[in-house]
């Protein structure tokens, strides 16, 4: 979060790291930071998840737009212009 370019800060991120990590104090010390690493790396997390929920993942695809529609429904566009839409 902390090395963010500032267009890609949110406060909202910045709210619930702080609370996942107990206070915002935890977050800036580098010691309890490291402490918590996952183990083989972050990039585990989304292929196991992938894994496991199969082909509704789409790993390599960074979304970049996420647009709520009139009718409650979301369409989402990613960087290789990939785009999904899920009416409401």
């Amino acid at each position: 979060m902390l090395t963010k370019p500032a267009h890609a800060f949110s406060v909202l991120q910045a709210v619930l790291m702080a609370a996942s990590a107990g206070s915002f104090s935890n977050v800036v010390d580098e010691d309890f930071v490291l402490d918590r690493r996952v183990v083989g790396g972050m990039q585990q997390v989304s292929q196991r998840l992938a894994e496991r929920l199969g082909d509704d993942v789409f790993l390599g695809s960074p979304v970049r737009t996420v647009r709520w529609n009139p009718d409650g429904g979301v369409t989402v566009i990613a960087d290789d212009g990939w785009n999904a839409m899920h009416s409401g």
